[in-house]
């Protein structure tokens, strides 16, 4: 028989206690892997936070109490004061100590001070009953700020307490409002998730519906307009501390006025903004001339320049004072301190209720006006104390004349007539009586102070206030400053420029003399016409008029079109680019009131040829330019070639003065064309005006001489249906002085779509030339 096989004996089973540590080895590896991302987090904390972290730990070491300052001022030239801060101080406090929260908080403190040793052992119930017997002793003490405010601030009790219950009841109202829509939304998420309304789920609805309002992390003002002196005596009280007496016989100090914030809201003050200017009309035109003055109310005297302020600080302005910070190392060691050796703090930070530049003078020179703030740091552990007394905001003086600015201004306003649309005006465009928008420049010709500067329609303050948006849609603009920003034609007051540059780049001899045929090209008499070569004028001819071929003295007197034609021709584009960046052409002021347009030839990749330069040769064409470059030139040929840069700030440097390089004969020669326009009784094209009436001399201010040179520039412009349609801007450029003496000033005016430059804009400048005597410059 075969053996029978030998049983195996089972594999014996694995002890229970194995199972045992296998789960625990596993928990183990969980909580070692917890553990591991909690350290992780915790050295990924300690290298990128410690730092911050200990500066937050520093910060609570300090108490940081604000002064205010004031924005400094801007004055004209002669001193006055274009704007300034008018003070108003209201008294705040704190919203926790309205609520009661903060004499809670202290007889907390003080309670866990009391009972240090055994504080840990206290019962909930039993802490809470110590904190209520010392609860009066700060609520006592709060209740007897109530009193001392309103004695110091001259008003009520009551009302002091009737703005608190006001306040809570506000706050109280939105917190509700906010909570109950947060609840909600909550709980309509909730339900979308498919949660089931238990306890548990209501109760983390309320959780996320909770919120901490700003408003309860503010202060809140009871007292409003408190006089200065008030004002300056409570924000010393700020600091002032006061000792109550514990039960435990100690003494715990506290503010005299707890949670006391007195706010500074400063209103910005134009006190030129509004005024009122008597015209004289007796030397006007002829047909509106009267001996009756006119009163014409203005506002927003000189708001192009100065600019505005608007309350409150936006993104933009933080970021760009963090920049002025990082670029100008006086303005960052005059602004940051770091007393006791807290963090470096900015005085001139913003707070939210703080004035800010939004236009002009006071946006460019937004880190010189602004002030900074006094700051009193106290360190808590030790009671030291360092202040650090605010700086007021430095003034800005400028060039401007407040009272010619308001003169010209008010003679541009429509209502006085030398600003709207005329019969003599030759203006077959627009109707008559349109208002004509535009722009005025004077400049003293020794130092390059801008006088004036006026661009209309000017600027609304209130109206921008209140509705900012439609001063923004306004079809004519009233924001852009057409003095510096607006790009125009020259047109024929180009025409002296292009003789200076002729003959100093070889182009052109003086005395040389250029036939006017009335046209350009031979057997083309559709194109490149002299202005006289019109029906209206019989088809004439400066040959004709002035029975011989004119010269460069002669052709510039009569504005002969087919003399610079020529000229424009022979010097071609790179020659007259060079002659107008001569003249400033290209440049920016850098005046800070906005966008300025530096003036161009051509376009960006535009090829210009022989005919460009024929039109530039009369101020046509690709070329354009501002009221400003017109009158800084004819500046430059008053002084024979020197350039001295417009300047409209007084800040104590000298002024950027350059050469021109231009021929000084061929400016002496321009000036005398100039002379012959605004003086020739026969041919002098601005010398006067013909009514049906008579002649009638359009420059008739006593014991002053006048020389200039007018333009009419064609644009092409788009009517309300899209089409193109040809108006004329006006344009009259002329240096002014004292009889038999210089020119002392250069004086601008451009009217847009104004028709004949002789013919509007040389009344207008007229008055001007008045408007200087009157001021005593003249």
């Amino acid at each position: 028989m075969p053996r029978p096989k030998r049983k195996q004996p089972d594999p014996p089973k694995a002890p229970r206690v194995s199972m045992f540590f296998r789960r625990l080895l596993l928990i183990a590896l969980a909580l070692s892997v917890g553990a591991g991302v909690l350290l992780a987090k915790s050295v990924r904390m300690g290298t990128t936070n410690h730092e911050q972290s200990l500066a937050e730990a520093r910060d609570r070491l300090y108490r940081v109490t604000w002064t205010p300052s004031v924005r400094g001022r801007i004055l004209d030239r002669k001193g006055r004061v274009l704007a300034r801060d008018r003070a108003s101080y209201s008294v705040g406090v704190e919203f926790g100590v309205l609520t009661g929260d903060w004499a809670r908080k202290q007889a907390r403190a003080s309670a866990r001070a009391m009972h240090r040793d055994a504080w840990g052992l206290l019962s909930p119930a039993e802490r809470d009953r110590l904190i209520a017997k010392l609860l009066p002793m700060f609520e006592d003490h709060v209740e007897r700020q109530w009193s001392a405010l309103a004695d110091r601030t001259g008003t009520t009790e009551e009302a002091i307490r009737e703005r608190a219950g006001r306040t809570l009841d506000r706050v109280d109202r939105l917190r509700g409002s906010i909570e109950a829509r947060r609840r909600r939304n909550a709980m309509i998420d909730a339900v979308a998730r498919g949660r089931q309304q238990t306890t548990e789920m209501l109760a983390e609805v309320d959780q996320r519906a909770e919120v901490e309002l700003l408003e309860e992390r503010q202060s809140h003002v009871l007292v409003e307009e408190v006089p200065d002196e008030v004002a300056f005596e409570l924000i010393r009280l700020t600091a002032a501390r006061t000792l109550l007496l514990r039960p435990d016989g100690e003494y715990v100090e506290v503010p005299t006025f707890p949670g006391l914030d007195i706010q500074r809201s400063a209103d910005r003050i134009y006190p030129f903004d509004q005024m009122t200017v008597e015209v004289d009309r007796s030397a006007y035109p002829l047909p509106i001339r009267t001996d009756e003055p006119l009163t014409v109310p203005l506002t927003g005297v000189a708001a192009h320049t100065m600019g505005w302020v608007r309350p409150g600080a936006h993104s933009e302005d933080l970021e760009r004072r963090a920049a002025a910070l990082e670029s100008d190392s006086r303005l960052r060691e005059a602004s940051m301190t770091r007393a006791l050796g807290a963090r470096e703090i900015d005085r001139g930070r913003y707070r939210p209720a703080d004035s800010v530049g939004r236009g002009g003078i006071e946006y460019a020179h937004e880190n010189v006006l602004r002030g900074l703030r006094g700051v009193s740091i106290e360190r808590l552990d030790t009671g030291l104390r360092e202040t650090v007394m605010p700086d007021v905001g430095r003034d800005v003086q400028l060039t401007l004349d407040i009272m010619l600015q308001a003169r010209v201004r008010a003679l541009m306003e429509p209502g006085t007539g030398l600003a709207t649309v005329q019969p003599w005006h030759n203006n077959d465009g627009l109707k008559l009586g349109t208002p004509l928008q535009g722009a005025a420049v004077v400049i003293d010709v020794a130092t390059g102070d801008v006088l004036a500067m006026v661009s209309t329609p000017s600027i609304d303050r209130v109206a921008l206030t209140q509705d900012p948006q439609a001063v923004l849609d306004d079809p004519d603009r009233p924001l852009f400053n057409r003095a510096t920003g607006a790009a125009y034609a020259p047109g024929s007051i180009a025409k002296a420029l292009v003789l200076c540059g002729a003959v100093t780049y070889g182009n052109y001899k003086l005395g040389e003399r250029i036939s006017c045929q009335g046209h350009l090209i031979p057997g083309r008499n559709d194109i490149y016409r002299c202005w006289i070569y019109r029906d209206r004028f019989g088809f004439a001819t400066h040959d004709a008029v002035l029975g011989e071929e004119p010269n460069d003295v002669q052709a510039l007197g009569v504005s002969c079109n087919i003399f610079f034609y020529t000229l424009g021709r022979r010097m071609g584009v790179e020659t007259l680019d060079k002659t107008y960046r001569a003249f400033g052409l290209g440049d920016r002021f850098g005046f800070g009131v906005g966008f300025e347009h530096d003036g161009r030839i051509g376009a960006p990749g535009m090829n210009l040829g022989t005919s460009d330069a024929i039109l530039m040769g009369i101020g046509q064409g690709p070329v354009d330019w501002t009221p400003m470059h017109a009158a800084s030139a004819y500046s430059t040929l008053a002084r024979l070639g020197v350039r001295i840069k417009p300047r409209l700030i007084v800040d104590g440097s000298p002024p950027e003065v350059s050469d021109a390089g231009i021929d000084r004969l061929a400016i002496t020669h321009a000036l005398q064309g100039l002379e012959r326009v605004t003086n020739d009784e026969q041919h002098g094209t601005a010398y006067a005006i013909r009514f049906p009436s008579g002649r009638d001399p359009i420059f008739n201010t006593p014991g002053t001489k006048v020389l200039g040179k007018t333009g009419t520039a064609t644009v092409e412009l788009r009517d309300d249906a899209g089409n193109a349609i040809e108006r004329d801007h006006a344009w009259m450029v002329a240096l002014a002085g004292p009889e038999n003496s210089v020119p002392t000033h250069a004086i601008c005016v451009l009217l847009e779509q104004g028709g004949s430059g002789g013919r509007a804009a040389g009344g207008l400048l007229n008055q001007i030339v008045r408007a200087l005597r009157i001021e005593g410059y003249l």
